[in-house]
């Protein structure tokens, strides 16, 4: 936990945001940062290579089809999972060309319930986005991305066991000057989902 936190904090828009204007009708952030982050933080390369079992949920902009990535490079994965449309460029993989796994599936509990699951933890950060921090293109797209989905969300995030929701909405998307809150954020959300945990776990 220590090692995830000292990276969080680490973590400046210039480490993961690489603009471009080379295909300003796909996107302007080109993602090969992020890529280039994951192979440095994460020792393994193949996603059927990781100690723990993953999915990792993209998109088909092509064909409009939910992308279910369990083999091949993790970093490509989160790459394509995190590449929202008109903020980041189109990612191809495996044949595809994909974009962010939430313009289908935000809240992917049933993935989880089919990799064997029997309590799904989800975490809800757009709790309260209703009326959230506009400050720049990004929050803009964002923004208009969860209002367009949010009743597909909250239906969703229902069939999980247990939902986490740090209060974030007043901080933009790209402000990393607030790390030390999101984190406090975090952990105060996390606490307060515990009961809940307990409960379905059968413990006191």
């Amino acid at each position: 936990s220590f090692e995830l936190e000292w990276t969080a904090f680490s973590l400046e828009e210039k480490d993961l945001f690489d603009y471009t204007f080379i295909s300003p009708t796909q996107g302007f952030v080109r993602g090969e940062r992020i890529e280039e982050f994951v192979l440095k933080k994460v020792s393994a390369r193949e996603l059927q290579q990781l100690k723990i079992p993953l999915t990792v949920v993209a998109t088909d902009i092509q064909n409009g089809e939910p992308v279910l990535l369990q083999t091949g490079s993790v970093a490509r994965a989160v790459r394509a999972s995190s590449a929202i449309p008109g903020i980041f460029i189109p990612v191809r993989n495996q044949g595809k060309l994909l974009v962010d796994g939430g313009v289908l599936n935000n809240v992917p509990v049933d993935v989880a319930r089919k990799m064997g699951a029997d309590i799904v933890i989800a975490v809800n950060l757009g709790g309260g986005r209703k009326a959230a921090q506009v400050n720049n293109v990004f929050d803009a797209i964002v923004q208009s991305l969860h209002l367009m989905y949010i009743e597909g969300t909250e239906a969703r995030l229902r069939e999980a066991d247990v939902v986490i929701e740090p209060q974030v909405s007043h901080i933009g998307l790209i402000d990393f000057s607030r790390k030390k809150e999101l984190l406090a954020l975090g952990i105060q959300a996390a606490e307060q989902a515990l009961p809940r945990l307990r409960e379905k776990l059968g413990m006191p």
